[in-house]
């Protein structure tokens, strides 16, 4: 939905917007999820921003004071990912895989095209756009999921699997 919105806006130019998953995590810790609450933050937020006092205070909360209610908010975040991948149906060895294979090449794959960039001779454009999608993890673990989705076969078993992983091809 949101890149459907993000379109729209664009087409009667408006601006751009996205939302954030730390969010999540933020919602998750203090239970408050109300719209009104968050224009009073937004209001807030702009009024501080112009007064330069506070942008100095805002400066001088020390990077571990931080880094921690990072980890707490990520926490959360992470917290609620394994809460969805857990209403999968996890005895089902299709879903494991996708599971599974998204997750290392979205862990995997963003380093080594980091480390190594592609070089596609007749389009530096092409290979600018595919070594920036391939660069972020959770693309590269999204569009695994989604492609992994629909080729896989309905009903996995763990025959096919070991049959797949052997390189032998079955019809």
């Amino acid at each position: 939905m949101e890149g459907l919105g993000v379109g729209i806006a664009g087409i009667f130019g408006g601006a751009a917007s996205t939302s954030y998953t730390d969010n999540i995590g933020i919602i998750g810790l203090t239970g408050v999820a109300s719209r009104r609450v968050v224009w009073v933050a937004g209001i807030i937020m702009v009024v501080v921003g112009c007064i330069g006092k506070f942008g100095a205070l805002w400066a001088t909360i020390p990077q571990a004071v931080l880094g921690g209610s990072w980890i707490v908010v990520w926490g959360f975040v992470i917290g609620y990912g394994v809460q969805w991948i857990a209403k999968a149906d996890l005895t089902n060895v299709r879903n494991i895989a996708i599971i599974g294979i998204s997750l290392i090449l979205g862990m995997g794959l963003p380093g080594a095209i980091g480390a190594d960039p592609m070089v596609i001779a007749w389009s530096p454009g092409l290979a600018g756009i595919l070594n920036s999608i391939l660069s972020v993890p959770m693309a590269v673990g999204g569009i695994a999921a989604i492609v992994l989705e629909h080729i896989l076969p309905g009903r996995m078993s763990a025959e096919l699997v070991e049959t797949i992983m052997r390189g032998e091809v079955t019809k």
